[in-house]
């Protein structure tokens, strides 16, 4: 069901601050009312009346809604405001006293990944901090706003002609970026997504061999080296601060031997 209907017709719009948040998140997580009253331990009746703004709904259904779309911390933030309550979350930059032990644990996370490369980001892909080795393969990567950087990662340019298997990497990048911006509300993840889509609509994307259970990047380095990189992503479970939840640390390693030995001559000669 697309449409959710309430007595077999078409909900109406929204028409309150909390019922527009609501109506979006529901749209964008292809939810409708019923589904929502079901796994939010509402009814559909009562849905559909918090969404026109008939009905003002209390912090405790805002938390299960919220759990029940799986929204980002920003926007569960969002929903709680536009229902006229406190956000049950926080929002401290990564150098205030408040996240000073998680930005220790960032921190130390990257130094001991060395010689491989390691690296946060915002919700956005902005790097906020890096180790040396993501700094001698992204050199200048940290200064680049989120449109830079995705003009980097999948335009025209030395990124495209570096990676071998440019084409399965620059899609994995461009479909990762589309699950973030359907997961949220923030128009700015839909541009970056829309902007990254547009690189890569005239390059078909290859099927993966069964034999490679992940994806491996595949970057040439000079003129008889080829890196071949496995990369993980960790964050922070359960965060209630909202840069702690749109953070990302991706850290890559090596998928062969020669990989390793490169990155560790790297490290060891600086």
């Amino acid at each position: 069901m697309k449409l959710a209907e309430f007595n077999g017709q078409a909900a109406p719009e929204a028409s309150s601050p909390f019922g527009a948040v609501l109506r979006s998140l529901r749209h964008r997580h292809r939810v409708s009312q019923l589904e929502l009253a079901d796994q939010a331990g509402s009814t559909p009746r009562y849905i559909s009346f918090i969404e026109t703004g008939r009905s003002r709904p209390g912090r405790e259904l805002v938390e299960r809604i919220a759990d029940a779309l799986d929204v980002s911390a920003r926007d569960r933030a969002e929903l709680l405001r536009a229902a006229g309550l406190a956000a049950s979350v926080s929002e401290h930059h990564l150098t205030d006293a408040e996240l000073d032990a998680h930005r220790i644990a960032i921190e130390r996370l990257l130094s001991t990944h060395k010689p491989f490369p390691a690296c946060a980001m915002d919700a956005y892909g902005r790097v906020l901090a890096l180790n040396r080795p993501c700094a001698l393969l992204n050199p200048g990567i940290d200064a680049l706003s989120p449109e830079e950087l995705v003009d980097a990662a999948v335009g025209p340019g030395p990124v495209r002609t570096a990676i071998v298997n440019f084409a399965e990497v620059a899609h994995g990048y461009v479909e990762r970026l589309e699950r973030r911006a359907r997961a949220s509300t923030d128009p700015r993840l839909r541009a970056l997504a829309d902007r990254a889509r547009r690189h890569v609509t005239d390059i078909p994307r290859p099927s993966r061999e069964a034999s490679n259970p992940t994806l491996t990047i595949q970057l040439r380095v000079g003129d008889d080296m080829t890196l071949s990189m496995l990369a993980t992503i960790v964050r922070f479970e359960h965060a209630s601060d909202i840069t702690l939840a749109e953070l990302w640390i991706e850290l890559l390693f090596p998928a062969d031997e020669p990989t390793r030995r490169w990155f560790e001559v790297a490290e060891a000669g600086r």
